[in-house]
């Protein structure tokens, strides 16, 4: 019996050791468990915190690749984005010489500017001007290093395209200076003209403090003006960009009031004008509208002749030009050469042939005509005839020339007597034109 009891206490105290140990492992396990999970937690933060660094470093990376671009109106700036849409751009875009990256102020608000996506736009300016941009990537207040794109704009040339100013002219009045100039292309939709006046002292034009009109004149106030000092003009025309500068000098001399003697009365220059009979009026901001009857139709290839008169002559005119020009196109329709100078009107004709204009002036079979609209070799005037629903406007020309007669003019396009005029008379080559009238009409074909 006691060796039984013996025997049960034995068996019990090996259950109980072999319970005690497998608590004491399962613990163990647990904590070795804990402490795998706490290191790879460690581990997990280290690797987020080197993926973000590395990404942040990758979406301010300064390798942005700017580059540009020119539109029809602007310069464009344009640059490679991160893929992170919260980066900001910052541009500080200069005109002036390239300066070091440690001069420029990111603070400054009116220098700088932000944005998330490209492009950044520029006006295009109207002369040669040198561009710096500085550009940085930010993010949660750190910034990429400093990129930096440098190049020169020129605009392109327009001279070609833009009326050139052939040379200018002035008169003194009381209180202006009226300035005008001629040009080699009739006035172009679209084209201004800039006029600017400042004293010889002075080196260039300051073409923001120009005046610009539509018209080939300016009455330029003459407040300002010093009495007995020479001045220079300058005038060019501009469609978008300027074209070509032209420059006349004067001296300005103040006029006295209205007690001249009769020599200076005597001695003063009236100003040459012209009118069309038929418009009842010659000069004026909106051209009158001629009937249809002065134009080609179906009953007349010619259409009837207006009629002109002009008057104040210079008194060394040895002979007159006429001419009219299509100016919308411009097409020439009508040149007149070597009319006596004792001529001062034409009567309006219902023409019956090319020649009957002048049928009834003194010294007719001197008289030089050509026109170009209906063929080349056609002699006389040719009316307007502008294509049908279209109006035009034409300007008839008389031009004061102090030679009384022209020889050897040329009878057709194929010969030259384009050429001829236009050198002669248009263009002055040998300062035969003392003066001109101009006088604008519209002519409608329906």
């Amino acid at each position: 019996m006691k060796a039984l009891s013996h025997f049960l206490i034995v068996i019990l105290y090996c259950a109980l050791s072999l319970s005690a140990c497998s608590k004491k492992k399962n613990s163990s396990l647990s904590e070795n468990k804990e402490n795998i999970q706490k290191a790879s937690d460690k581990l997990s933060d280290k690797t987020t915190d080197k993926t973000t660094k590395e990404t942040t470093q990758n979406d301010l990376s300064s390798d942005l690749g700017l580059s540009y671009e020119i539109s029809d109106a602007n310069i464009e700036i344009h640059w490679k984005t991160a893929n992170n849409p919260k980066v900001e751009y910052e541009i500080i875009a200069m005109t002036r010489e390239k300066i070091e990256e440690t001069a420029l102020n990111w603070a400054d608000k009116d220098t700088v500017t932000t944005l998330k996506m490209p492009p950044y736009t520029m006006p295009l300016p109207n002369e040669k001007t040198s561009y710096h941009i500085y550009m940085r990537a930010g993010l949660d207040k750190k910034y990429s290093e400093v990129a930096y794109l440098g190049f020169d704009f020129t605009p392109k040339s327009s001279s070609s395209e833009l009326p050139k100013i052939l040379e200018i002219s002035h008169k003194i009045e009381k209180d202006n200076v009226l300035i005008s100039w001629k040009s080699n292309q009739p006035q172009t939709q679209g084209v201004v003209y800039e006029v600017v006046v400042i004293d010889t002292e002075t080196d260039t034009p300051d073409w923001t403090q120009a005046t610009q009109v539509e018209a080939v004149s300016y009455a330029y106030p003459v407040t300002g003006l010093e009495n007995n000092t020479d001045y220079f003009i300058y005038v060019r025309a501009v469609k978008d960009l300027p074209g070509d500068q032209t420059i006349h000098q004067f001296k300005y001399t103040q006029l006295e009031d209205e007690d001249e003697d009769e020599e200076e009365e005597d001695d003063k220059v009236t100003e040459f004008e012209l009118k069309i009979i038929a418009a009842n009026q010659g000069g004026s901001d909106t051209p009158p509208l001629l009937g249809s009857a002065y134009g080609c139709n179906l009953n007349s290839q010619y259409g009837n002749f207006p009629g002109l008169q002009w008057k104040n002559l210079p008194k060394d005119t040895k002979s007159i030009a006429i001419h009219m020009i299509d100016q919308t196109i411009p097409w020439v329709h009508f040149w007149a050469i070597n009319i006596p100078s004792n001529v001062t009107s034409l009567p309006e004709v219902e023409l019956v042939d090319v020649g009957s204009i002048f049928s009834n002036i003194d010294g007719a079979q001197n008289i030089e005509l050509r026109a170009s609209s209906y063929g080349e070799t056609a002699l006389g005037y040719q009316g307007p005839c502008p294509p049908i629903g279209q109006e035009h406007t034409y300007a008839f020309e008389v031009f004061a020339l102090n030679q009384e007669k022209f020889e050897n003019i040329p009878t057709s396009l194929d010969q030259g007597y384009s050429a001829f005029f236009t050198d002669i008379i248009i263009n002055n080559t040998n300062s035969n034109v003392l003066a001109k009238a101009e006088a604008l009409f519209r002519f409608e074909q329906k």
